[in-house]
C-alpha cells in the first residue's frame, strides 16, 4: 500500500526556511542546499561571481530559473575559457534567449575570468583569496526575528583593488553583500 502523498516540495514542512524561497521548488532546493553553506571550490565560487553579477536589478530566482543555461552559456564556469572570450563569442552570448542578455554584464563576466586567473595566480586559488577575509570561517547571526537584522555596512572585501590588482567587476552595489551570504560567510539563523 502506497504511503501519504507528499506535499510539494515549496509547500512549507516541519523546517524553518526564509519566507522568500518558498515561492518554488527550486528556491525551496536553493536555500535548503546552498543558501549560507560555506563554499570552497573554485569553480562554484566563480559561478556564483558570475550569477551575482547577471542578478543585478533583477530577482535571484530569475537567474536561479536560468542558471542551467548559463552554466552551458559559459562553458561550466571556466574561467580560463571565459577569459578568452573575444567580440564573436560575446556576441554569440548577446544572442542567447537562455541568459541575461546585457552587454555590462557579459563584458563584467569575461573581467571577472580575468580577474579570478590573476587572483589564482598571485594567491593560489580564488578560494584563499576570498575567506581570507573572513579568517577562514563563517560569521554566524543568531537572531530571533526579522527585525534584529541589520544589514553589514560595507563588505570584508576590497572588490575593486587588492595591492593594485584589479579584482572584480560589478554593475550592483548590492554584488558584495549578496556574495557574502552565498558563499556562506554571513549566516542568518532563525
Amino acid at each position: 500500500m502506497p504511503g501519504p502523498a507528499r506535499p510539494p516540495a515549496w509547500q512549507p514542512d516541519a523546517r524553518k526556511r526564509c519566507a522568500w524561497c518558498l515561492g518554488s521548488a527550486l528556491y525551496v532546493r536553493y536555500h535548503d542546499e546552498e543558501w549560507g553553506v560555506p563554499v570552497h571550490d573554485d569553480r562554484t565560487l566563480f559561478e556564483f561571481l558570475i550569477l551575482e553579477g547577471a542578478q543585478a536589478g533583477l530577482s535571484w530566482s530569475t537567474i536561479l530559473n536560468k542558471r542551467a543555461n548559463y552554466r552551458r552559456a559559459f562553458d561550466g564556469f571556466d574561467p580560463e575559457r571565459i577569459a578568452r572570450y573575444g567580440a564573436r563569442r560575446k556576441a554569440v552570448l548577446l544572442a542567447d534567449a537562455g541568459i541575461v542578455r546585457n552587454r555590462l554584464k557579459i563584458e563584467a563576466a569575461v573581467q571577472n575570468a580575468r580577474s579570478a586567473l590573476a587572483v589564482r595566480e598571485r594567491y593560489g586559488s580564488l578560494n584563499a583569496y576570498l575567506w581570507r577575509f573572513v579568517d577562514g570561517r563563517p560569521i554566524r547571526n543568531r537572531w530571533r526575528r526579522v527585525g534584529q537584522y541589520r544589514p553589514a555596512p560595507r563588505s570584508p572585501i576590497p572588490w575593486q583593488t587588492t595591492s593594485g590588482v584589479q579584482v572584480f567587476a560589478s554593475s550592483a552595489p548590492q554584488f558584495a553583500t549578496l556574495s557574502c551570504r552565498r558563499w556562506g560567510w554571513r549566516t542568518i539563523t532563525w
